[in-house]
């Protein structure tokens, strides 16, 4: 579920983020095995393995870009936990591997 909404702890976030970047890995393996299988290169092939090749390839992009938000979510999610919602936000998304900076600062303490 892709959420901007409340707090993510430490060990929630290293959870979800190997859960999802798992996930990635699957389904972007699986699409481009199915791919292969249909090989639309191929001089011959029929309309239906190039009308199937188009729509895995537009799904391999959706869910690529539907991954980003739901890890955008996080890290606004943990950067919030953090306390520097902005300048964390900044860095996750400009720094290569930036996604693993927000994981390293505790929780701020929360007033009871």
């Amino acid at each position: 579920m892709i959420t901007f909404d409340g707090l993510i702890n430490r060990r929630e976030y290293w959870k979800n983020l190997v859960v999802g970047v798992v996930f990635l890995f699957v389904f972007f393996y699986v699409t481009l095995a199915v791919l292969s299988l249909l090989d639309a290169r191929q001089t011959d092939t029929n309309l239906i393995n190039q009308v199937m090749t188009i729509a895995l390839f537009a799904s391999l992009c959706i869910g690529l870009i539907l991954w980003q938000v739901w890890v955008l979510g996080l890290i606004v999610r943990r950067a919030r936990d953090a306390g520097s919602v902005v300048a964390w936000v900044v860095v996750a998304i400009l720094t290569p591997l930036g996604f693993l900076t927000i994981g390293l600062p505790p929780s701020r303490k929360q007033k009871k």
